[in-house]
């Protein structure tokens, strides 16, 4: 049985390296939009910031590190 160029396993390696490629550039802009958002919810009253709240104090680097962590991959899901 022959496998068919339309397999969705088969990936040419410049397709790959062009996912690569707008992985980085979705991750880069979503880190930095979401260290925007951290850095200006650090600004606002405790009252009236929307994350956290759960007791755990982390950078705001660490932050938007995991929140990019968690939206960036869905953009290359099949």
């Amino acid at each position: 049985m022959a496998i068919g160029l339309e397999d969705a396993s088969f990936v040419p390696a410049r397709d790959a390296q062009r996912e690569r490629l707008e992985y980085k550039l979705l991750y880069s802009i979503g880190f930095t939009a979401f260290l925007g958002a951290g850095i200006i919810a650090r600004l606002l009253p405790w009252r009236w910031q929307m994350f956290g709240g759960q007791g755990q104090v982390r950078s705001v680097f660490e932050e938007a590190r995991i929140r990019a962590n968690g939206t960036v991959p869905f953009a290359f899901m099949r």
